[in-house]
């Protein structure tokens, strides 16, 4: 079907038929409510995803926060992920009456954090903070790091055919709005008197938004199985800032620093999946690996090194690989 491009008068109609009708999507999604029917009087209901899912992280490391240990300068990182993905998808002629049925929209949220990695060992005689070496006599150090990550997309997804048509391939496009934060937490203890502390916390926070596409394709296995495949990229633009505050009980120590910049975040995503109907039920559960790649996402420079090594990266790239569990529940419809 052809898709006619609303002006004047009907754009405002359009805009306003979005807002209303994103709000009631969301509200049938918390009431088990079920949308209107297609244009072709079959009804096709809203389907909800739920999605946990749980992996192993690479990339740039956190080098310990502006501080000088033995024998060297150690870095950190997460050793566990875990998240979740709540999410629907709705025919298009429900929003906007001119759409075809092999359209449909969706919105879907992502949270996960990480575990809180901890490392310890002896402390030298300088911790240096904010470019300047300060005596500190501590015997003892302990840095902690953990991360947490959010993502909202909107998509327009349309359905097309592989070759003869016979393979569901659906194309999307839409908008990402995604916020990532790190957190490395160090602290020195004077053992004679353990009231005598030194710390410092040192946050990375990155926000942005930006355009977003991707494909899907399901291949019949069976009657009842099929092998689901997934591929996404995405360009976030924002802003990225580190934040860096130290406090020393001992000297009265306080300084406090902030980095920011506008960044441009590049994502990569894959995933495979085996996925099956539920026995009496219209659901589907499937099981498989998620891919993620995220470039320049975080700000994990340290300000000096009097080691002279590394300082750490301004755009420090996270990867994930992360086995998934997903349901996938029909709201209603034929």
């Amino acid at each position: 079907m052809t898709i006619r491009k609303p002006t004047g008068a009907r754009q405002s109609r359009v805009r306003e038929y979005l807002l209303r009708t994103v709000s009631a999507a969301a509200l049938s999604i918390a009431l088990m409510q079920t949308p209107i029917a297609k244009a072709d009087g079959h009804k096709s209901p809203t389907q909800m995803i739920i999605e946990l899912y749980g992996g192993f992280p690479a990339g740039d490391k956190q080098v310990w926060a502006e501080v000088f240990p033995v024998p060297a300068t150690p870095s950190i990182q997460p050793n566990f992920i875990g998240g979740a993905v709540f999410g629907f998808i709705t025919p298009a002629d429900r929003l906007w009456s001119h759409a075809g049925p092999e359209w449909n929209v969706g919105v879907f949220a992502r949270f996960g954090l990480t575990d809180q990695n901890s490392k310890s060992g002896l402390a030298t005689f300088y911790f240096n903070v904010l470019g300047g070496g300060f005596p500190t006599f501590y015997t003892s150090g302990s840095v902690s790091h953990s991360e947490r990550h959010a993502m909202v997309d909107f998509e327009a997804r349309r359905d097309v055919g592989l070759g003869s048509g016979s393979t569901p391939v659906t194309v999307k496009a839409g908008l990402r709005f995604g916020y990532f934060s790190a957190d490395t937490n160090t602290r020195f203890v004077y053992l004679p008197i353990p009231a005598y502390t030194l710390a410092e916390r040192r946050q990375s926070m990155f926000v942005g938004a930006g355009p977003r596409i991707g494909a899907e394709v399901s291949v019949p296995i069976s009657d009842s199985v099929s092998l689901d495949l997934a591929a996404g990229a995405s360009l976030l633009f924002g802003r990225k800032q580190m934040k860096v505050a130290a406090t020393g009980a001992l000297f009265g120590l306080t300084a406090t620093t902030t980095r920011r910049s506008f960044a441009v975040v590049p994502m990569l995503e894959g995933q495979a999946a085996l996925s099956f109907d539920l026995p009496n039920t219209s659901a589907r559960i499937s099981a498989g690996a998620k891919v993620d790649a995220w470039f320049g996402v975080h700000d994990t420079r340290n300000t000096v090194s009097i080691t002279g090594g590394s300082f750490g990266k301004k755009r420090a790239n996270r990867f994930w690989v992360s086995p998934f569990v997903r349901v996938t529940v029909p709201l209603g419809g034929q």
